[in-house]
């Protein structure tokens, strides 16, 4: 149900008339899209225990090669054929790869799990009795936030003064983090053999090493490239440590993982947000830095046991 309804929203966004019916079609479209998210939970779960990690890498590297692979698309349609086409485009992928997907998966049928919000209810409760869910949701909010204030930004910094560049080169430039999806099986592999919190470590590491790539630049365009690359491996393999920890630290994963997307998501739209307001005042620079505070507080917020 949840695929066709983004579908009919995504169509209702191409005939728009202004900017409040698009909005809500954007919404509909936005609430809705969630299935790749129940991917991830049910994979873990019938996963052996030693390879779960490399179950859950597999979902990953598939989730995030479609966001920047559709990044690039969506630009080179919307140059070409304008934005109407691009939500036209993704109505009918949507339609397919729903359908695709209710073929694929098994059929198990209705299970009775009790109230409709019980598990939004008990959310708060497992985050709270459960201190890695809690630190992997926190890690997680502090990276996805810096990846989206800097990967929101630089379409801005691409076209504008600094490089000029059209809407549809600029769009090319996320192969760069196309490519960092292959780091997906290794840090799968890693997490079942070391575990997650090595991984999350050497995840922000990287991270941390970006930022000041992106800030350079700014100026000169290799550093953006390597920048690109190193922002997205970083991204996905703490997202694979995290999630993972997250779907393996309580005894209601769907919960749990329920808490860990909220998570991650919302830190991801402040710190866009912030981003867009630094932007305007002091240009990429303010950029970068709201993507540093978003590391920083993510991790320290975390160091501390509770």
């Amino acid at each position: 149900m949840l695929s066709p309804a983004t579908a009919l929203a995504l169509l209702a966004g191409s005939s728009a008339p202004g900017t409040g019916a698009l909005a809500a079609a954007v919404f509909i479209a936005s609430a809705t899209t969630v299935v790749p998210q129940l991917l991830v939970p049910l994979v873990a779960a019938r996963a052996p225990a030693a390879r779960r990690a490399r179950h859950v890498a597999a979902v990953i590297a598939g989730l995030f090669t479609g966001i920047v692979a559709a990044r690039v698309l969506g630009g080179l349609v919307w140059e070409a054929f304008g934005w109407r086409v691009v939500f036209i485009g993704a109505a009918v992928l949507t339609a397919v790869l729903g359908l695709a997907t209710a073929l694929v998966l098994p059929d198990e049928g209705l299970r009775h799990t009790g109230p409709l919000f019980a598990g939004l209810v008990s959310l708060p409760g497992v985050v709270r009795r459960s201190p890695d869910l809690w630190r992997a949701c926190l890690r997680q909010a502090g990276m996805f936030g810096a990846w989206s204030a800097l990967w929101t930004l630089i379409a801005l910094l691409l076209t504008g003064e600094s490089y000029g560049l059209t809407t549809a080169t600029a769009g090319l430039f996320g192969l760069f983090g196309l490519a960092a999806s292959a780091v997906a099986p290794l840090a799968g592999g890693l997490v079942d053999r070391f575990g997650a919190a090595k991984v999350v470590r050497s995840a922000f590491a990287l991270a941390a090493v970006s930022v000041p790539l992106f800030w350079l630049g700014g100026h000169v365009m290799w550093a953006l490239f390597v920048a690109a690359i190193v922002i997205h491996a970083a991204l996905v393999a703490s997202q694979i440590a995290n999630q993972t920890l997250a779907l393996t630290t309580t005894s209601t994963p769907a919960t749990a993982n329920t808490a860990y997307v909220v998570a991650g998501f919302a830190g991801g739209a402040i710190a866009s947000a912030l981003a867009g307001s630094a932007f305007s005042h002091w240009g990429w620079s303010g950029v970068c830095a709201v993507a540093g505070v978003w590391l920083v507080l993510g991790w320290v917020a975390t160091s501390i046991r509770r």
